[in-house]
């Protein structure tokens, strides 16, 4: 029996135990956010508990929940002072388990195995399985390896790497579609959502993931410095939402767009945030005049997620992306009935970074401290 025992032990498919130990994890959190719930509301707090969890939660409740998760995130660090991360290497040729809407970076300089340049680093994401919906955490390496092309000695080839898993104690909290980016060989993650059949949650807070020691620290914003000698607020991070596009520009990251989705409302962004990675300051939303680039009917991009949006040199460039459209139908006679309407852009726009930068390092060094001051002689344009 015992030797049965062990034989199935080592049979079981990596990918399914990875798949499993994520469900639990989030099971887990689940359990705390309900208990801090119940605790807050016989203390006196008027947020539900339900609501925590919950897809059908209200739109007012959003600041509650993102307390009550950064209190839940707190009680998690003091209850397990060590904060440890495990480890789990994946059997050579096997893979996570599958998932959508996860980030994925190449890490320079990070590489964990011999001879490798640098890590891929794989985080989050969703899969469903024809059921549920599961959302993940966990985060993956995969060495990246080059050989040298011995017939030519001009080139390389990568070649197979073996993928390990490894998850913090205090890592962020489950998401997918969520913004990230690289710099300076860590991996910055920001908001996304969680979506199960128990709970949906839109996210806005800040990450940075460190490859070399395996660890996540969150980011809490800073307040910009100006020459008056009033002591400034820090200005928030952009709302709550998933599918924000981001870029990165010298020590500056662009947030555009996105989408938010309550029982009582649905969103979609176009508005344009900057936070400076040298100084861990948000903008606040940007205000810009808008020229048409392209051709698309408006000044500025029209509201949508999912879009995709990169650099060439001085000049970012926005592509495509979603949302939904309300009309009025008068179809059978019906009027006055609002109804949404699937739309996929096919626009493309473009922003002068080098211009946009300048105006903004001009609003702050004048003391007001927020990008979202207007500067009437910047050319702040789409």
């Amino acid at each position: 029996m015992g030797k049965k025992d062990k034989k199935k032990k080592k049979n079981v498919d990596p990918n399914k135990k990875s798949e499993l130990q994520a469900k639990k994890a989030a099971k887990a959190d689940k359990s705390a956010l309900k208990r801090l719930a119940k605790e807050s509301r016989n203390s006196g707090d008027k947020t539900d508990g339900a609501d925590a969890v919950n897809a059908e939660q209200p739109a007012a409740g959003a600041e509650d929940l993102d307390a009550l998760i950064a209190s839940f995130q707190t009680n998690r660090v003091s209850a397990d002072a060590q904060d440890d991360v495990t480890e789990h290497v994946l059997p050579s040729g096997t893979y996570p388990p599958p998932r959508a809407n996860f980030s994925l970076h190449s890490l320079e300089g990070s590489g964990s195995g011999s001879g490798s340049s640098g890590d891929w680093v794989l985080f989050g994401g969703e899969y469903y399985n024809g059921q549920e919906n599961s959302v993940y955490n966990d985060c993956f390496h995969c060495a990246s390896k080059r050989t040298q092309n011995e017939d030519t000695h001009t080139g390389s080839t990568p070649t197979a790497s073996t993928w390990t898993r490894y998850q913090q104690d205090t890592a962020p909290h489950p998401r997918c579609a969520h913004s990230s980016f690289a710099y300076r060989n860590e991996l910055y993650v920001w908001g996304g959502e969680i979506a199960t059949s128990s709970q949906f949650f839109h996210h806005r807070d800040f990450w940075k993931y460190n490859p070399a020691g395996k660890r996540w620290t969150e980011l809490t914003p800073a307040a910009a410095s100006g020459t008056t000698k009033t002591k400034l607020k820090p200005n928030p991070p952009p709302s709550p939402r998933s599918g924000c596009a981001t870029l990165v520009y010298r020590h500056y990251a662009l947030f555009f767009g996105g989408f938010y989705e309550a029982s009582t409302e649905t969103k979609w962004y176009n508005d344009l945030h900057i936070y400076d990675l040298s100084t861990n300051v948000w903008s606040g939303a940007i205000q810009y005049d808008g020229t048409k680039l392209a051709t698309t009917t408006g000044k500025i991009p029209g509201v949508r997620s999912n879009c995709v949006l990169g650099h060439f040199g001085d000049t970012a460039f926005l592509l495509g992306g979603f949302c939904k459209i309300g009309h009025q139908s008068q179809e059978r006679g019906e009027e006055n009935v609002h109804k949404a309407e699937g739309y996929i852009y096919g626009d493309v726009w473009s922003l002068n970074l080098k211009t946009l930068i300048a105006a903004y390092e001009h609003t702050t060094s004048n003391g007001n401290g927020n990008g979202s001051q207007s500067n009437p002689d910047s050319q702040k344009r789409w």
